[in-house]
């Protein structure tokens, strides 16, 4: 009797695609963390963003 060992396959596309679809989720977490620490630092300073902005923070 025979068995068969099934291995799983991967990910469709090359290793530069996958590489740059996983960059690409990477940076855009890091986008929506920054906006999201700049919606805090308004929330608590009082401040408008372009007060922020103007003092550079």
């Amino acid at each position: 009797m025979t068995t068969i060992i099934w291995l799983t396959a991967r990910e469709n596309g090359t290793c530069k695609s996958r590489y740059k679809k996983r960059r690409q989720q990477n940076v855009q977490i890091k986008r929506q963390e920054k906006l999201l620490i700049k919606k805090i630092a308004c929330v608590l300073s009082g401040c408008n963003e372009r007060v922020l902005k103007t003092s550079g923070k």
